[in-house]
């Protein structure tokens, strides 16, 4: 059985704005934050992006510091955002 639109929707914007704060974001710091709430390590996500691991730790750190969200608990509060969507 597919889900309503409305929940797919939802669904969407918890996985483009895992943590709720793209208005605070800059497009890196939300992409680094979107690949570590998907449960990437930061060295994977400097593989990826092709950019030193201190920088990722940078970026995360900056997310931190603007959200109030560490790196450990990006995934956890997407889990969270998914289960409010679904309700």
């Amino acid at each position: 059985m597919t889900p309503p639109i409305n929940k797919l929707l939802r669904i969407q914007e918890v996985l483009d704005d895992p943590i709720g704060m793209k208005d605070k974001l800059s497009d890196r710091e939300l992409e680094v934050a979107r690949l570590r709430a998907k449960g990437y390590m930061p060295k994977q996500i400097a593989v990826m992006l092709k950019v030193k691991p201190g920088t990722v730790w940078m970026f995360l750190d900056r997310v931190r510091m603007k959200t109030g969200v560490s790196s450990g608990d990006l995934t956890r509060k997407m889990i969270e955002r998914l289960e409010e969507a679904l309700q």
